[in-house]
């Protein structure tokens, strides 16, 4: 018998072309914890507890270039093992997705799907690389990126650690 918190396979998409607010608009404490990043000079702060859930542990988000165009990549959380991780396109590209999803769990840990294929969350998966990140708390974040956007779910406001002021420190 396998043990429902080492398998459970469940395909679900990414979440797609996320809702980002504006620090200015966020209303969780400054101690929720996050995941940073910097892609193409943008900075983006993702919630953990929002992508906590099992329909949210994959963020496939773009950003704006300096040519106009989007360029994708991917957040990944998994709540059981507190694995991060923050894809890009190995190869320059352009495309409005990475197209990346969940499988659910697979051998205690976040199962990733895409083009067909399935990989553990810190697998290699062809086509992708690795990119910077930081774990920390909206608040740190918000010293370091003042002009920083963040996704904070359908609605920043039915978090445990919502605050009754603003998210800023």
């Amino acid at each position: 018998m396998l043990d429902s918190m080492q398998n459970t396979p469940l395909m679900v998409a990414g979440v797609e072309q996320p809702a980002l607010i504006l620090a200015d608009e966020v209303t969780l404490s400054p101690k929720a914890e996050v995941v940073g990043v910097v892609v193409e000079g943008e900075p983006r702060a993702y919630f953990l507890t929002k992508m906590s859930s099992m329909v949210k542990h994959v963020v496939n988000d773009r950003a704006m270039t300096s040519v106009g165009a989007t360029f994708p990549f991917t957040v990944t959380y998994c709540d059981q093992t507190e694995c991060i991780r923050v894809l890009v396109p190995a190869e320059k590209s352009y495309d409005e997705t990475t197209g990346i999803g969940t499988l659910g769990m697979l051998d205690g840990g976040l199962a990733l799907q895409w083009n067909n294929q399935h990989f553990k969350q810190m697998d290699p998966i062809p086509g992708f690389k690795d990119y910077p990140h930081e774990r920390t708390t909206w608040g740190e974040w918000l010293i370091k990126h003042p002009d920083s956007k963040a996704y904070v779910g359908d609605n920043n406001s039915d978090d445990p650690m919502h605050a009754s002021r603003s998210g800023k420190p």
